[in-house]
């Protein structure tokens, strides 16, 4: 709980709306108490309704106190007399793992009192989704109570009750994900029990922190999946991180297994990508080949591979290193021979199939779903899973795990979904397979069965699985760890969701789920709700502006928050977070201490001042030495056209390397950017289209003896150019060890580009999208040199990992580059003394919503920002 409540106060923003770690952990304690001092049968509602509402994990000793006395209450005298709390005791016991028979049921058969007590039979209904195979007369059951409460509803739509029974029939707890279900169960949990209100109360603060952890890793995901590229450049695959992230998500619901579910996202969203090549893309020879290098598992043995499935076995081969060194980390076991073998068993499974589709053939149906519960891809994902999660990690359930068909839990899973998938409306929204499915299997060995006739069989095979998956869950030989199990039975209930399409091709409970979890923030009306007091509070609101700066996308109730508080705050208020700390420094002393006298404030006012006197004498001495080196190189006087501004370029430098220590970083750093406002001249003010042409060919060749066909004016800048970048790549190699002119003749080549694109579409009097001027634009603000520059200056965690990161343009560069390239693109930000030549995103918005005035472009450019 403790690092759940750490990360959140880190990620969350929980200063905004006040202490949550303080008013969680006395809940939790309040709750803690209550359930050790409550009657017995009372106990049982109380363990039931923190399981629904997914805080069981908080509570396992008393759990397993409050059912290990419940046990004995089952098989003794004691057991009750009510439906409701023999049923209730009966799923709770099930489902925690104890030896429960159906016996305790007998009492009721033949009893008609039973068929009006509702609750109770609802009950029973909820008992009956637990049973194992064998247990006729409790299946029995379950389906007569399934018609009762139907035929009841029709009679009674106006009872109190009927809401709570048809949400029951309709999703039974034990088939149903409480990641989905639980703000449902909260909606109507009643009870004037002092317990009910603190599990209320508890639960809120929970939801809050959940949705705002979601919310982290649903970025994480999506920049681990842009930054990979394989979605972008295979563009036949499916480009779905969210989607792929849902799982993880609702299945491994412990707000502490966050790094789990980012790090089981990847592995999943390469089981789609691998699926689209064979289902899709590849022919059946590339799928042979592709299948023989994910056996082999050796990166140097794919030079057989076209192109596309290089990329992507790269990308499986990597990850998969990347996942097991993790585990190995953390868990101390590298299963590496397990998610190798896990990966190659996939391939296999697909390629199977691929030569059934190839050469027409229909296997018969248990042929099919032997292979295809393989091919579903849970085997892979719960392999990966458990050694994820690490717990109960052994040779014993390693080689369980290594040997599919020895366990239920995946297998019958697995089958579970493979049904699912095949049961007809599951066609993904944006695939065109080419795979069969096991109806038509079916259908086919079965003369004269009907379609319907095959999907009654579907639903009653997928009971039947469910039945095994129980049967291997709660019994006392299950050799996995509780956190594992609940994953595997997570997955089996998340199954219906994820493949129930509509004739739109889309998931409308998912989506519908995805968005209550995400959107209905119990503490969004807290927010809106601020009282007089709070309005008074002017610390208290600068300090929920500040902190509203730091959203993130998606945290629409901080975004709220910093609304409401600016709007009680001087419009000209700068906060901390978007503003230069050289710029606010001297500023700050004044606005937030006036009339203070503490000593330790006088104490750091006197360091502060010392301080500020130093480094603005630094600063005069970078100065002197940036302008000195500027005349020398005397490209102002040789390129008239050109800006001649070098204490504007030393600024940038001077205000974002702020460490006074940096002050040769700041000196080198200014002569890149120099050359980008130089290049930019040339580009934008005095070069034609074919001298823009040759100069970006030269920059990309990188060579001093190519320059012949260059005007001399572009002579001289490319030597200067290639003089000074060669100087920082000799000084960076010095300093740190690394030689960085690869990267940096690089970030100069993809200037010069998209330069150059920029003064094609003007020549042309072409007018790009919206989309395609900033993509572009992000490129030509020159943040994306200035950022890799600083980088190797610096020469702080300097690796191929890093450098191969930052030539893909992170977000961190590519969000600092649109903020720059939005808000040059304003109107305030036209420089002083160039006539420009190139548009605006502005001006690209307007084209493309005709109705849109200059004002709202505006306004949506701030938002982009």
């Amino acid at each position: 709980m403790a690092h759940f409540l750490q990360a959140h106060s880190a990620s969350s923003k929980g200063q905004v709306i006040g202490d949550f770690q303080v008013r969680y952990a006395k809940k939790l304690k309040e709750m803690k108490d209550a359930l050790a001092n409550i009657g017995e049968d009372e106990q049982l509602i109380a363990v039931d309704a923190v399981q629904r509402l997914g805080v069981d994990y908080h509570f396992q000793k008393e759990i397993e106190a409050i059912l290990k006395k419940q046990c004995t209450r089952a098989y003794g005298d004691e057991g009750s007399d009510e439906l409701g709390v023999v049923s209730l005791r009966f799923r709770l016991l099930r489902q925690q793992g104890y030896h429960v028979t159906t016996d305790a049921f007998n009492k009721f058969k033949n009893n008609e009192e039973f068929k009006v007590d509702i609750s109770g039979l609802v009950g029973l209904y909820e008992a009956s989704h637990l049973s194992f195979p064998g247990e006729e007369t409790l299946d029995e059951a379950g389906r007569r109570i399934h018609q009762l409460l139907t035929d009841w509803m029709k009679n009674n739509l106006d009872d109190h009750q009927a809401s709570a029974v048809a949400y029951s029939l309709e999703h039974p707890y034990h088939k149903s994900l409480t990641r989905f279900m639980a703000k449902n169960f909260l909606n109507n949990f009643e009870g004037k029990e002092k317990w009910v209100n603190v599990l209320r109360e508890l639960v809120k603060l929970e939801f809050n922190m959940v949705e705002s952890l979601i919310r982290n890793e649903v970025q994480q995901v999506s920049k681990w999946c842009k930054e990979l590229g394989l979605t972008k450049e295979l563009k036949f695959v499916r480009d779905q991180p969210i989607k792929w992230y849902t799982w993880p998500m609702a299945c491994l619901a412990d707000p502490n297994l966050s790094e789990e579910r980012v790090e089981l996202t990847k592995s999943i969203s390469l089981v789609y990508i691998i699926d689209d090549i064979f289902d899709v893309q590849g022919t059946l020879d590339e799928l042979i080949l592709f299948t023989a290098a994910v056996e082999r598992w050796d990166i140097d043995a794919t030079g057989e591979l076209p192109n596309y499935m290089k990329m992507c076995f790269k990308a499986l081969y990597d990850i998969t290193n990347e996942t097991s060194h993790i585990v190995h980390k953390r868990h101390g076991w590298n299963p590496i021979e397990s998610l190798k073998k896990s990966w190659a068993t996939l391939c296999k499974a697909f390629l199977l199939e691929a030569r059934w589709f190839s050469c027409g053939h229909l296997p018969n149906s248990e042929e099919y779903l032997n292979n295809g519960f393989i091919s579903s891809g849970v085997p892979v994902v719960l392999t990966h899973a458990f050694f994820l999660l690490g717990q109960g990690i052994s040779k014993e359930t390693v080689r369980i795990l290594d040997n599919i068909n020895i366990s239920s839990i995946i297998s019958s899973t697995a089958t579970i979904l493979r049904l699912w998938d095949d049961f007809g409306s599951a066609k993904d929204e944006d695939q065109d397979g080419n795979d069969g499915s096991y109806i038509e299997c079916y259908v086919k060995e079965n003369q004269g069965c009907s379609d319907k006739d095959a999907r009654a069989f579907v639903v009653h095979r997928i009971s039947e699985e469910w039945k095994f998956l129980n049967q291997e869950c709660f019994s006392a030989s299950n050799p996995f760890s509780a956190s594992f199990t609940k994953l595997a039975l997570n997955v089996a209930r998340m199954v219906p969701l994820m493949y129930d399409y509509n004739s739109q091709h889309s998931l409308p409970s998912l989506e519908e789920n995805m968005k209550s979890l995400l959107s209905d923030s119990f503490l969004a009306q807290d927010l809106r709700n601020f009282n007089q007091m709070l309005r008074e509070d002017i610390r208290g609101l600068m300090s929920l502006y500040e902190a509203s700066q730091l959203s993130i996308e998606g945290e629409v109730v901080l975004e709220e928050a910093g609304k409401f508080s600016g709007h009680f705050l001087n419009s000209s208020l700068n906060p901390h977070h978007k503003s230069l700390a050289p710029f606010m420094a001297k500023n700050f002393f004044v606005s937030s201490f006036q009339g203070t006298n503490n000593r330790w404030l006088n104490i750091l006012q006197t360091v502060a001042k010392t301080d500020l006197n130093m480094v603005q004498s630094l600063h005069q001495k970078e100065v002197v030495q940036v302008s000195k080196w500027w005349k020398e190189l005397g490209l102002c006087k040789k390129l008239k056209f050109a800006r001649d501004q070098p204490i504007k370029w030393y600024i940038w430098s001077m205000a974002c390397l702020t460490n006074p220590n940096l002050s040769d970083e700041r000196i080198e750093l200014t002569k890149p950017i120099s050359f980008i406002y130089l290049i930019d001249d040339i580009f934008d003010v005095y070069g034609t289209l074919d001298e823009l042409t040759l100069f970006t060919e030269v920059v990309n060749r990188w060579e001093i003896g190519s320059i012949e066909h260059l005007p001399d004016y572009m002579k001289i800048c490319f030597k200067a150019l290639y003089n000074m970048t060669n100087e920082i790549s000799c000084k960076v190699y010095q300093k740190h060890g690394w030689n960085p002119l690869h990267s940096l003749k690089k970030t100069w080549a993809s200037l010069c580009n998209a330069f150059l694109v920029e003064a094609k579409w003007f020549k042309s009097g072409h007018l790009p999208r919206a989309e395609e001027y900033l993509e572009n634009g992000i490129i030509s603000s020159g943040v994306n040199v200035v950022m890799v520059h600083i980088f190797f200056l610096l020469g702080e965690g300097i690796t191929i990992q890093i450098v191969e990161f930052l030539n893909g343009i992170p977000a961190i560069i590519s969000s600092t580059a649109a903020i720059l390239r939005l808000w040059d693109d304003l109107g305030s930000a036209k420089d002083e003394k160039q006539d420009r030549h190139e548009g605006s995103y502005i001006r690209r918005y307007l084209d493309e919503n005709p109705g849109s005035s200059m004002e709202e472009a505006q306004e949506n450019t701030v938002n982009m920002i």
